[in-house]
């Protein structure tokens, strides 16, 4: 397999969607990609299928965004390619891969697509332990989140990698044409706990302030089941990595789990033009508050 990797300067969510998006649309066989981006601003992804306007909700205060997003606190909102639940783009490094698909499943040495999660994890696993970070595979802890029972981080999905029992890495995955696209969040610093804040202060805003619940008081009660939360790698190390020294540590952790032969690229003309068609659907509000 051969390996382009693309590290990238930071971008408008729609921008960084459709990028992804078109990676995948314009994969070929035998060639796969592995890209690492950041955010321009901090920006709240949501999945794929993830009801988004009752809990964060359309209409904010500070009106539409430049980019079809909702500006509410500083954030940014856009709506992903993959599946999962929503998760805050601020102090982490975002992942992506693509890997072309073949009849019997994923080219190369993926097979399935479960055993490419399981694949690409593990490179991030080579990666962190690159970095001094103790890291392993969560096992399966009662059902399945609900797409609708609040942000990624909060808990573990089974194979997804934690550190201290606690979840570092939040990854997704989808087929696009001949292709499967996996991307996820590496916690370099805290923060996901925003996303609760979030969510509360448009169910204040929704009520008009009214009280509700038993306390009576005005503030709407968000109740958050007890979860052991996010960790990221500040808490582990006790410092915050440079982001070029996190960038190579995860390059080189794939590198040794996939083998092959990988060398840095930037998106081909074909990619680039797919990319700016794709930008104007990931912009729009109609597809980052469809549910």
């Amino acid at each position: 397999m051969r390996w382009r990797v693309l590290v990238d300067p930071p971008a408008t969510g729609s921008r960084n969607m459709a990028v992804d998006h078109a990676l995948a649309a314009c994969s070929s066989p035998g060639e796969a990609v592995l890209r690492i981006y950041q955010w321009g601003r901090p920006t709240v992804s949501f999945g794929r299928n993830e009801p988004a306007r009752d809990h964060y909700g359309r209409e904010r205060q500070g009106g539409w965004g430049g980019h079809g997003t909702v500006h509410d606190g500083g954030f940014d909102f856009v709506r992903r390619p993959t599946g999962g639940r929503a998760v805050l783009h601020d102090r982490e490094l975002t992942y992506s891969v693509v890997l072309p698909l073949n009849r019997g499943g994923v080219t190369g040495r993926g097979g399935s697509l479960r055993a490419t999660y399981g694949l690409i994890n593990q490179g991030l696993i080579e990666a962190l332990r690159l970095l001094g970070v103790p890291a392993a595979l969560a096992e399966q802890q009662g059902p399945p989140a609900a797409l609708d029972s609040g942000p990624c981080f909060e808990r573990p999905a089974p194979g997804e990698v934690i550190a201290r029992g606690r979840k570092l890495v939040g990854s997704a995955q989808a087929r696009i044409g001949r292709a499967i696209l996996q991307h996820g969040s590496l916690l370099l610093g805290p923060g996901q706990e925003r996303l609760r804040e979030i969510e509360s202060n448009f169910a204040s805003r929704s009520t008009g302030g009214h009280p509700e619940g038993p306390g009576g008081d005005g503030r709407v009660q968000v109740l958050v089941a007890p979860q052991t939360g996010p960790i990221s790698l500040s808490e582990v190390l006790g410092r915050e990595p440079s982001w070029s020294h996190v960038v190579e540590a995860v390059i080189s952790g794939l590198k040794q789990v996939t083998g092959g032969e990988w060398q840095r690229d930037d998106l081909t003309e074909l990619e680039r033009v797919k990319s700016v068609a794709l930008e104007e659907r990931y912009a729009s509000p109609e597809w980052t508050w469809r549910r």
